[in-house]
């Protein structure tokens, strides 16, 4: 069986206190690899130094090719401040965020606070609690359309994952040696094209979801799964039939073949999965609505 990661030897330390103490393991490729241990034990340090996440202090670590990622979690960075986070956003927007247009959101006390440092109530409220709390009932008082949430956190995203994307395929060929598609501008179309996808199906989530908790329990089921099944991991051609077949249900199977090898059905695919997303938010806002 062909190596798909090899590490050897992995030490980390954390000023005083060592975390990873000679660490050795192979995974093959097409192996299904689970990395157990109690908390603390360096299950996450060992993931984010293989994934270039974090230095290592000793060792050796070998990837046959690149690796497909999924992190933990998602959030702004945790020591960016309130101020620089305002400052990035408005940005985007042609804006320029002086102090009386911080002290105006009410944050001119958090300005200079990291935003890891903030209490969950500071934090900027997820789809679900936008739409199940008196947000909601701020937008209906003041005759705001309840779609303008859904529209906000979507653009933002788009935005800002196309802004990733970009620099990842700028630096990619530097950095690992990764050849160029031959029409940059369908990737890009298609890449674009599957964001969309996939913030819808986030978007559905947010709508129906009731909680955090909630929210994250739907994407872990359907997320990972798609990213398992699509072949962006490893061949799809690897799988079983029927765990193949359960892929094409997912939207990163047609985006990623269509990125990889285009064919005609795929189109229509992402298009069709798209225009039911938006169909569900429509029928859920109007519901929300009307109670």
């Amino acid at each position: 069986m062909t190596t798909a990661i090899s590490v050897e030897n992995l030490t980390k330390s954390y000023g005083d206190h060592a975390v990873l103490k000679g660490v050795s393991f192979e995974v093959g490729r097409g192996e299904i690899f689970a990395l157990l241990g109690v908390n603390g034990a360096g299950k996450t340090t060992t993931l984010e130094c293989i994934e270039g996440l974090k230095s290592r202090d000793g060792g050796k670590i070998q990837l046959s090719g690149a690796a497909g990622i999924q992190l933990q979690s998602s959030s702004l960075p945790a020591h960016i401040k309130c101020a620089e986070a305002v400052r990035m956003f408005s940005l985007w927007n042609g804006e320029r965020a002086s102090k009386q247009y911080i002290s105006a959101l009410g944050i001119d006390k958090l300005a200079k606070k990291q935003y890891g440092a903030l209490s969950e109530g500071q934090k900027p409220p997820q789809i679900c609690e936008e739409y199940s709390g008196s947000i909601k009932k701020v937008y209906k008082a003041n005759g705001v359309p309840l779609c303008a949430g859904v529209i906000t956190h979507f653009i933002s995203a788009f935005i800002h994952l196309l802004i990733v994307c970009a620099i990842i395929f700028a630096v990619a060929p530097v950095a690992f040696g990764a050849s160029l598609p031959q029409n940059i501008a369908a990737y890009f179309g298609l890449l674009a094209l599957y964001i969309a996808v996939s913030l819808s199906v986030g978007c559905v989530f947010g709508l129906f979801g009731k909680s955090p908790s909630s929210l994250a329990m739907y994407a872990q089921i359907v997320f990972l799964p798609s990213i398992l099944l699509s072949g962006i991991m490893f061949p799809a051609d690897m799988l079983p039939d029927f765990l193949r077949y359960i892929g094409y249900i997912f939207p990163a199977t047609a985006a990623y073949g269509a990125m990889t090898s285009f064919a005609a059905w795929q189109l229509p695919v992402l298009f069709c999965e798209l225009a039911a997303m938006v169909a569900l938010c429509a029928l859920r806002l109007k519901f929300l609505a009307k109670n």
